[in-house]
């Protein structure tokens, strides 16, 4: 479910260009595009965080997968812009409302609730899912016929098969009785704790940016700065994203949140940095770097951040915290990509690649430096489940309970 998911997420990311032709958008529009899937997770999780609770897991999951079925399917039969969008909302609310109790599921049916397991699955399954939409897509983009639709169709097929697969979970899984009334989501952190806890956020937040820099405007810059037309070669770079986001998470699971922000920094900076050289340069081989090192950076950063928000919270508020934590996060994207594409409307992408590599680099510089400053130092603490993968971990978030502890 968690790689269906990220599919889910990444398969638009290289038709983004083909619209703009298809339609003559600018990149405002295209990068809107992008934006709409981080708003629709941030309102299910603040209207919709206890559903799975309400309707049991099945139920969540199924409603979840309709949404992203439906959405993939908009997708393939899209006659404008204006059902892309809604396509791209869909698919949002889709996975935000799935992941979280699909995760659940998974540990329920293994019986397995040992840290580190299923948060270790999830990084491996959401990475393939990644994978899958950058070279699956691309090879269907570039040698099939009907770029912008055949995409969507086999992904819509696997998602059906998906639907088919959720009548063996357990009718009764997840459901509880005696909840509270509804009521939108409240985030609370200790008064003390604040000001820390918020500069580890602002960590994770810095990482969700830089995804946003690469999902939103990767397949542009390799197309029109790069000068790679293959849509192949495209998906290849967001795929090695995706791997490198992966792999530095199996190996820096159990780094200090200190060293972790540290070196996310490092990488991040010079992977921006490589970034404008490629793009400046019309280097395929630097663009591949930058993707490496940007991977690296976003997993590095997202491990400490959120090691730092883990460290500084009490059991009562750390999923409280968490969720404040992802909705603050998927804002920065919803924030960064159509800004990147405003000033790439205006003045050009390789100016706006240039003026955004710089800004992101000043905010997570900005950023790291304060959280080094402000958090203690000491061992981190060891991460729920369902938030170790840095691809998966937002739309997991729905499955926290706002001022209530974490998943065991």
């Amino acid at each position: 479910m968690a790689g269906a998911g990220l599919w889910t997420s990444a398969a638009p990311s290289l038709t983004y260009p083909l619209y703009g032709q298809e339609w003559d958008l600018d990149t405002t529009v295209t990068t809107s595009l992008f934006a709409v899937f981080p708003v629709a997770l941030i309102v299910v999780l603040v209207f919709a965080a206890d559903l799975p609770d309400r309707i049991g897991h099945r139920s969540s999951i199924q409603l979840g997968i309709t949404a992203s079925l439906a959405g993939a399917i908009l997708f393939a039969v899209a006659p404008s812009v204006a059902w892309v969008f809604v396509a791209r909302a869909l698919t949002g609310a889709g996975v935000a409302l799935s992941m979280g109790p699909a995760t659940a599921v998974q540990v329920e049916s293994t019986g397995d609730l040992r840290p580190g397991r299923a948060g270790t699955a999830n990084t491996v399954a959401t990475a393939i899912g990644v994978i899958a939409a950058a070279l699956i897509g691309g090879t269907l983009i570039e040698y099939a016929p009907q770029p912008t639709r055949l995409n969507f169709a086999a992904l819509a097929v696997v998602l059906a098969l998906l639907l088919i697969m959720t009548a063996q979970i357990p009718g009764s899984s997840g459901q509880r009785t005696n909840i509270p009334p509804w009521r939108p989501a409240r985030f609370t952190i200790e008064p003390g704790r604040r000001r820390a806890v918020l500069t580890g956020i602002a960590v994770v937040a810095a990482s969700y940016a830089i995804g946003a820099l690469m999902f939103s405007l990767g397949a542009q810059i390799g197309h029109a700065l790069i000068g790679s037309s293959n849509a192949v070669t495209l998906g290849a770079t967001i795929a090695l994203f995706a791997v490198v986001i992966a792999v530095v998470a199996a190996l820096a699971r159990n780094l200090d949140a200190r060293p972790a922000v540290t070196a996310g920094t490092l990488a991040a900076v010079a992977g921006l940095g490589v970034l404008i050289a490629a793009a400046t340069g019309q280097s395929l081989v630097l663009f591949f770097a930058a993707a490496a090192l940007l991977g690296a950076g976003y997993s590095l950063l997202f491990l400490g951040g959120l090691s730092l928000v883990s460290r500084l919270t009490t059991a009562s508020t750390r999923a409280s915290a968490f969720s404040a934590m992802y909705l603050l996060a998927y804002l920065a994207q919803a924030v960064t990509a159509p800004s990147l594409g405003t000033i790439a409307s205006h003045t050009g992408l390789r100016t706006a690649v240039i003026s955004g590599a710089v800004a992101l680099s000043v905010l997570t510089a900005t950023a790291a430096l304060v959280a080094l400053r402000t958090s203690p130092r000491g061992p981190a603490s060891p991460q729920p489940d369902a938030f170790e993968s840095p691809l998966a971990a937002a739309p997991l978030a729905a499955e926290a309970k706002p001022g209530g502890p974490t998943r065991p």
